[in-house]
């Protein structure tokens, strides 16, 4: 009779030993390591401006509550929204008829210091390419301070020697408040054209059109407050109109109106006081905002091929080619000119094209796609 028993015993442990080994085998191969796909910086951005437009949309809001809470502050403190160079504030202007050479620069800084609570301006004056004159303007400051100051650059006046000019007050306010007219006016045409272009009732195009003169009509003659009320009234129905049956004329207006405020706001935390060729500058500022918005709306709403993303990154290469050539022509000339009108104008329209940039290609876009998901559009 075998033993079975010892053979049993064998069994197992050999059964043991292999299930040992077998598993010690494994617990030693090494893990496969898997390596993670490298996304490029541009497929990040891609995917970014695809995936989180709406969390997008929070950056600009949240620089033109910024910008709004500046121009508050500025309000608050000083009365005013923005601070008032010579030529919109009144005050002094003597033209000096001199060849020689003036630094315009040195000669500011040394009046500012003898005046520092005065605002002055120099410029020279040209013809054909030679100086003919220095024009000294200065509000804050008498007459005959001024002059003194200016002999000693110059030397003693004579009868012939310069030309003196008081700007007052009423002047330089009665241009802004018709300035201030005509941006509002803008803005309305502004959502009147693209009202008229997108919408597809004939009426209310007409109904548009009509109310529009009509507001602009008495924003422009308006002399009284009756005529003031019935104007803002006018605004309120234009607007209510544009938001119930025009999402993208107000996605327009709010985005120049947007790059107009924060521009503003920069130019108040620059220190740069703002004069008639500033208000020359915004008035062109507007031109190029809209220029842009009108072409992404153009791009996403009326071409449909392709999806929503598509078009607007189509519409973006050339919105953003357009912003970067305006911005290397203005820049150019900035550091180019030694006018300070031209100075003036081309810093503002530098810094309204960057922030140009941020709300046509985040907020107006971002608007326009919700506003055509909402439709049912394709987004993908």
């Amino acid at each position: 009779m075998e033993d079975n028993t010892d053979s049993k015993d064998n069994g197992d442990i050999k059964g043991i030993t292999a299930q040992n080994i077998l598993e010690e085998k494994v617990k030693e191969k090494p893990a496969i390591e898997v390596k993670k796909e490298k996304v490029p910086f541009t497929k990040k951005i891609y995917n970014l401006y695809d995936k989180e437009y709406k969390k997008l949309l929070i950056i600009p809001f949240l620089i033109l509550a910024f910008a709004v809470i500046v121009l508050g502050f500025k309000y608050a403190t000083t009365g005013e929204f923005v601070e008032k160079g010579v030529t919109l504030k009144g005050g002094l202007t003597i033209t000096i008829l001199t060849t020689e050479k003036v630094d315009t620069g040195a000669l500011q800084n040394g009046l500012l210091s003898k005046f520092p609570k005065a605002d002055v301006d120099v410029r020279v004056l040209t013809s054909a390419g030679k100086q003919t004159g220095v024009t000294v303007s200065a509000s804050d400051v008498d007459e005959g301070s001024l002059i003194a100051a200016l002999e000693e650059t110059f030397g003693k006046f004579r009868e012939g020697d310069y030309a003196f000019e008081t700007t007052g007050s009423s002047l330089g306010m009665s241009f802004f408040r018709e300035t201030i007219k005509a941006v509002i006016i803008s803005f309305l045409f502004t959502g009147v054209v693209v009202f008229i272009y997108f919408s597809e009732n004939t009426l209310s195009k007409v109904l548009i059109f009509i109310l529009a003169v009509t507001a602009s009509a008495l924003i422009f003659y308006s002399q009284t407050l009756v005529l003031y009320l019935l104007s803002s009234l006018l605004i309120a129905v234009l607007i209510y109109i544009y938001f119930k049956f025009s999402i993208p004329s107000i996605a327009v207006m709010l985005a120049a109106l947007s790059t107009m405020i924060t521009t503003l706001a920069t130019i108040n935390l620059l220190g740069i006081k703002l004069s008639t060729a500033g208000v020359a500058g915004f008035l062109m500022l507007i031109g190029y905002s809209v220029d842009t918005d009108i072409l992404l709306s153009v791009r996403v709403l009326k071409i449909k091929s392709g999806s929503i993303l598509e078009r607007t990154l189509g519409a973006m290469k050339t919105g953003i080619t357009m912003n970067f050539a305006a911005m290397a022509a203005v820049l150019v000339a900035y550091v180019i000119t030694e006018s300070t009108i031209l100075k003036q104008i081309m810093l503002i329209l530098f810094i309204g094209l960057v922030f140009d940039i941020v709300f046509t290609w985040i907020q107006n876009a971002g608007i326009l796609r919700l506003y055509l998901e909402k439709k049912g559009a394709r987004s993908d």
